[in-house]
């Protein structure tokens, strides 16, 4: 097999295991009540972050998991990253919502509002001055507005308008989503009717997809919600959720997924072909291929991967995705 081949090969692979990451994630960390004007009508995605969850100390254990002896390349951007925690959890940060709607193929880009709530007794005033204050330092202080609505600072990009009135039935739909539990970042994406469409014409004019992929992309965009979830720790987990249009939608997702599965493993075949020097990614990528065992339940779709069956994949997809990045692969 000629190098070119195995390095496109590899470039597919990379893609593939990154949308899996992506497409498998459910977390539930606890719902703060937001505002009631925060999710309206065309609201698509929530994503809630437990900074409780989020801490150092977990985030490098999870990268400990992933990367193995690798993990030594985490070791700058996790040091701005606590410097960062130190800073937002100092005006007494609990979570941070993230609610992102919209068209995405509008004038404009959608205009995500980011909503942080805070511990109790917090001084609001203080902690809405001291953001402004980290954002003039960084050089961003006149590209985001930062407001407060009750006990939340509120944060979004200045010249875009905040919603005025919200939609109660929406919002109980993503609380409902999200709810509370162990996980520390949760992504949940109910599709609007625009988002359907734009999804469906996407997988039209993408004739090259494998039908594995158009027929995923098909019932994900029927479907009534996508919930993502990711647990850190010294075992990492993500995993997916999918509430199907009905149950042929929930077993065509599932057969989909089965499907991307066995491509993956034929993948995995065509690179080891290549040589022994593909052999342990390769055999990465048939550990999971392995692991996507999609649970279908009536019209509901479960995946999960824990990060032990993920690492060996990671740890050595990151060289070709650093490269791609235009970073230096590890040594």
């Amino acid at each position: 097999m000629k190098f070119r081949n195995v390095s496109r090969l590899t470039a597919r692979a990379a893609a593939a295991a990154l949308a899996l990451a992506v497409l498998c994630a459910r977390a539930q960390a606890a719902a703060p009540q937001l505002p009631a004007s925060a999710i309206v009508a065309d609201t698509y995605a929530v994503i809630l972050v437990d900074i409780a969850k989020v801490d150092p100390a977990s985030v490098q254990a999870s990268a400990n998991a992933l990367l193995g002896a690798q993990a030594a390349m985490a070791t700058e951007p996790l040091a701005k990253y606590k410097a960062k925690y130190d800073e937002f959890t100092g005006i007494g940060a609990a979570t941070v919502t993230i609610v992102v709607g919209g068209e995405m193929d509008g004038p404009k880009p959608p205009e995500p509002v980011v909503y942080v709530s805070l511990k109790p007794g917090s001084d609001v005033a203080a902690a809405e001055a001291k953001v402004r204050e980290l954002q003039a330092k960084e050089g961003k202080g006149d590209q985001m507005e930062v407001t407060h609505d009750g006990d939340f600072l509120v944060l979004h990009s200045k010249g875009s308008e905040l919603p005025k009135e919200g939609a109660a039935d929406r919002a109980k739909s993503f609380t409902d989503l999200i709810g509370s539990g162990d996980k520390a970042v949760s992504i949940a994406f109910i599709p609007t009717d625009k988002i359907r469409a734009k999804m469906k014409a996407n997988i039209k004019n993408d004739p090259n997809q494998p039908p594995y992929a158009a027929a995923l992309g098909t019932n994900l965009s029927d479907s009534k919600s996508l919930v993502i979830d990711l647990k850190l720790g010294d075992a990492p987990t993500i995993g997916m959720t999918v509430d199907a249009a009905d149950d042929a939608g929930a077993k065509g997702i599932s057969d989909a997924i089965t499907a991307a599965g066995t491509d993956l493993k034929t993948k995995a075949a065509q690179m080891k072909a290549g040589g022994e020097q593909f052999a342990p990614m390769a055999d990465a990528m048939t550990s999971l291929a392995d692991a996507l065992k999609p649970a279908a339940a009536g019209s509901k779709v479960s995946l999960s991967l824990e990060g032990k069956i993920i690492a060996p994949a990671v740890a050595n997809l990151l060289p070709f995705i650093m490269g791609a990045a235009g970073g230096a692969p590890p040594k």
